[in-house]
């Protein structure tokens, strides 16, 4: 009995480990780099799109109140 209980507790913090070995081992790789890369560009990609619409809304935001300034002169 307390053998079949010592198995399983370690075979449980073996398979808890084990995602995380596995991610850290993915993470090392050398397959696994160009994934990152290819990940790492399409994020930088939308970042940019991002801060391109931001930029845009502030600058029709400062055009719409020098109108409205330049109207009430």
């Amino acid at each position: 009995m307390f053998r079949i209980f010592g198995f399983s507790v370690i075979s449980i913090i073996i398979l808890g480990c084990l995602p995380i070995y596995c991610c850290s081992a993915c993470w090392r790789s050398n397959w696994a780099l160009p994934l990152r890369r290819k990940v790492k560009r399409i994020l930088k990609a939308i970042k940019k799109q991002r801060n391109k619409l931001k930029r845009d809304a502030e600058m029709l935001g400062t055009a719409v109140k020098n109108e409205e300034e330049l109207r009430n002169e």
